[in-house]
């Protein structure tokens, strides 16, 4: 399991992540120049699925979110980037900390150790954009604050289940919540042309408007996303791999996004042990195309729930 570790600096997060490397023995990843945005994206996801091992990340995705509107005038990373990223933590169960002290405290220890990087009046904003993002993120965040029992962390992480399935995650490029998601949103296949990071939905208008909508509707956290058809698999492998991803424990219905998808689940319920709920709702490109607002793709999602 990965552990995202993010926070202004002088909030004890380098101290943590070195004890917690040493007792795990697990390497750091340090994200903190950010890059041009096409590149950042896609390394943010790729640390998170190329990682060989567990690693600690000092800083990810949700830095970008705090600090580029205070520095650069807005994140490089937009609502959909966003939620694609915490939707892959959700998928490989990243214990994630967030390392926060009080203004003055933080504004002392910068001029003691003679600490440039954020001015006196950029740290309150800083930290309320860490409570925003903390506050609407999809993910579980651990609190740590200078003081705190650190040996507390370490058992938390303990505590934290393992990963459902990783080659699952990382082969069929299944986003959301594997251990407890409720819905099976179920699309055709990767759009053309392939784009990495090669998320469901990872690119452009259509999978903004899809992610709108399941927030809107407060079920992104308990659902899943994937393709019916999936990359360089052979057929045999295509079905069981999708009948994998149906047949989850907790799923309780299976959503085709368009009707190619909903025809190629339809074809697989009649010669398979698909048992769960069907319905299908209108696919995320042709709400774009259409013009049809995330509002109202949202109620005509409700309906297929």
């Amino acid at each position: 399991m990965n552990i995202i570790i993010t926070g202004e600096n002088k909030t004890g997060k380098t101290t943590l992540a070195k004890f917690l490397s040493e007792k795990f023995k697990m390497p750091i990843v340090k994200f903190s120049n950010p890059k041009p945005y096409q590149d950042m994206y896609k390394s943010y996801i790729d640390s998170l699925y190329n990682a060989k091992v567990p690693t600690i990340f000092d800083r990810h995705y949700i830095d970008e979110n705090v600090y580029g509107p205070v520095k650069r005038e807005k994140s490089q990373l937009d609502f959909r980037n966003t939620k694609v990223i915490e939707m892959i933590c959700l998928s490989l169960n990243t214990f994630n900390i967030y390392c926060y002290d009080d203004v003055y405290k933080i504004r002392q220890r910068f001029k003691t150790d003679n600490e440039e990087f954020s001015k006196d009046e950029e740290i309150p904003l800083i930290l309320n954009n860490y409570e925003k993002e903390i506050n609407s993120s999809l993910l579980t965040w651990f609190r740590y604050k200078i003081g705190d029992n650190i040996e507390r962390v370490a058992e938390e992480f303990v505590m934290q289940p393992d990963a459902y399935d990783i080659e699952m995650t990382k082969n069929y490029r299944i986003i959301g919540n594997l251990r407890n998601a409720k819905y099976l949103f179920v699309a055709e296949k990767y759009g053309r042309p392939l784009i990495e990071p090669l998320a469901p939905f990872s690119h452009n208008q259509p999978g903004l408007v899809l992610f709108k909508a399941l927030t809107r509707l407060e079920i992104l956290k308990s659902s899943l996303i994937t393709n019916a058809i999936k990359l360089d698999f052979t057929e045999n492998e295509n079905r069981e791999a999708l009948l994998k991803e149906i047949n989850l424990p907790h799923i309780e219905k299976v959503i085709a996004l368009g009707t190619n998808s909903f025809s190629i689940l339809n074809a697989l319920r009649a010669t398979s042990d698909f048992t769960k709920a069907l319905s299908s709702a209108w696919h995320p490109s042709f709400v774009s195309r259409a013009g049809i607002s995330y509002i109202d793709y949202a109620e005509q999602i409700k309906k297929s729930l």
